[in-house]
């Protein structure tokens, strides 16, 4: 059997990313629903920076491998898919100071407090309502389910290509072999 082509494979390596991110991004919208009771819960800021990180994630550029296109998303879901990602970029992630044209003003009110023995800079965060998480609870099984399929696709076509042995195995993008033992490189990243 001939071994997927570089394009079959980052579009492999993507797919498989997505699905991870998104596993991760309802496991922590799940974790919310579990324990958020409010919108002034100490937990609500965290867990929502997590869960619309984590979704986004596949749908941002990938140097080298690309991004899941907008049009992946079922076209009953685009309402919620586009709430996610507006929410990530112009709120959570990115302070966007072009949402001032949408909205009238910028989403973080910066707010200067002065108390009897200090003073502090604060900003505001808008926080969706409880029920905007049940919804995208609701949401993140069914595209966890169309982007499983579409591995399983791949999974069947390369199927003798897949290790058998016990293990853990890192999938190559480039090179010969398909999968190579994986063997954790220690964190580089200096403070």
């Amino acid at each position: 059997m001939k071994t997927p082509s570089i394009e079959e494979r980052k579009n492999w390596w993507l797919k498989a990313y997505a699905y991870t991110s998104f596993e991760k991004s309802l496991e922590s919208c799940n974790q919310f629903l579990r324990f958020v009771d409010s919108t002034s819960h100490e937990l609500y800021l965290s867990l929502s920076i997590a869960i619309h990180t984590l979704y986004g994630r596949p749908f941002k550029f990938q140097k080298g491998i690309g991004k899941l296109q907008g049009d992946f998303v079922p076209d009953e879901y685009k309402g919620i898919h586009n709430c996610l990602i507006t929410f990530r970029d112009k709120v959570l992630v990115h302070s966007d100071s072009d949402i001032t044209k949408e909205v009238g003003k910028p989403f973080h009110d910066l707010v200067y407090h002065v108390k009897r023995d200090y003073s502090f800079f604060s900003t505001s965060d808008p926080r969706p309502n409880l029920d905007y998480y049940k919804s995208v609870s609701k949401y993140l099984p069914i595209i966890i389910r169309k982007v499983k399929t579409e591995i399983d696709q791949n999974k069947d076509k390369f199927d003798v290509l897949l290790p058998d042995s016990e293990g853990d195995y890192l999938f190559n993008i480039e090179g010969d072999k398909l999968f190579t033992i994986y063997k954790p490189q220690p964190n580089k990243l200096k403070f």
